[in-house]
């Protein structure tokens, strides 16, 4: 069988047997359907080359019998080039997709194996490739001498935020400085730009409420040893915590990013 190294696993670690072989009726007939440029022969031939001990020798030998990695890790190979990143996605194709039956010789694990593998997986990525450019070096695909970081699969790029250049952030700062200028003269600024946030001066509150929240305070206050009656299926936390946590989360739900001159200008914030 292509692929076969279940010799390099640790002793007593037994895999699961796939269901079909080169010699089976449904492979060959699927063998016969595929074209001979079909992607799951290109990565087929490629995997004949890729050194997969380590991944074999991450299993103990306890729980279920696994299914063999080097026939998982080929079909995650295949999906990824066809943009499936989600193991829900390499589960529903493999229920599907007869490529897939072809390449895993008819092994169809289930969900929860799919999650478990990517996570395995995780660990040896850089491994399998250091493994993968030192035969582009040795073969001369590649002379390894310039390297390219591609960011567009990573989550975090779906943000909003973007991240600027020195010399528009210096122009910021200078903007930014400007109007803490004009403020503290009590002028308004000239030019107020969109990344900019409007901020009014604050209201101070007028002496009669301020005396009446003092006369008011200590009556109204609770004590901070006093715990809270506990809700169900919630660990208990006293009061004092609660409203801690309750203005934590207040104010960074309110401001993300702040920057400020040295003097610390209380009107003028820069705007996520």
């Amino acid at each position: 069988m292509v692929g076969d190294q279940c010799h390099a696993a640790k002793p007593g670690v037994h895999f699961a047997e796939p269901p079909w072989n080169e010699q089976s009726a449904p492979w060959r007939q699927v063998d016969a359907q595929l074209p001979h440029d079909h992607l799951a022969r290109e990565i087929r031939q490629a995997m004949k080359r890729l050194d997969v001990t380590l991944l074999y020798q991450s299993y103990g030998g306890r729980g279920k019998t696994p299914h063999r990695p080097d026939l998982m890790l080929a079909i995650v190979l295949f999906e990824i080039r066809r943009g499936q990143r989600k193991p829900s996605q390499w589960f529903q194709d493999t229920q599907e997709n007869c490529a897939l039956w072809w390449w895993g010789f008819g092994i169809r694990p289930a969900r929860s194996c799919w999650y478990e593998f990517r996570d395995r997986l995780g660990p040896f990525l850089d491994t399998f490739n250091e493994h993968v450019l030192h035969q582009a070096v040795e073969e001369e695909v590649s002379r390894v001498e310039r390297g390219a970081l591609d960011g567009s699969a990573v989550a975090a790029n779906a943000s909003r935020r973007r991240l600027i250049n020195d010399e528009r952030l210096h122009r910021r700062v200078e903007q930014l400085t400007a109007a803490c200028h004009a403020e503290a003269q009590g002028h308004a600024p000239d030019d107020v730009p969109g990344w900019m946030a409007k901020s009014p001066t604050p209201v101070r509150p007028s002496t009669h409420a301020t005396a009446k929240r003092k006369t008011t305070w200590p009556a109204c206050r609770r004590p901070t040893n006093v715990v809270a009656p506990r809700s169900v299926g919630r660990p208990t936390r006293s009061w004092s915590a609660r409203v801690t946590r309750k203005r934590h989360w207040d104010w960074t739900k309110t401001m993300c990013f702040v920057l400020c001159t040295p003097s610390k200008p209380s009107g003028m914030w820069l705007r996520h």
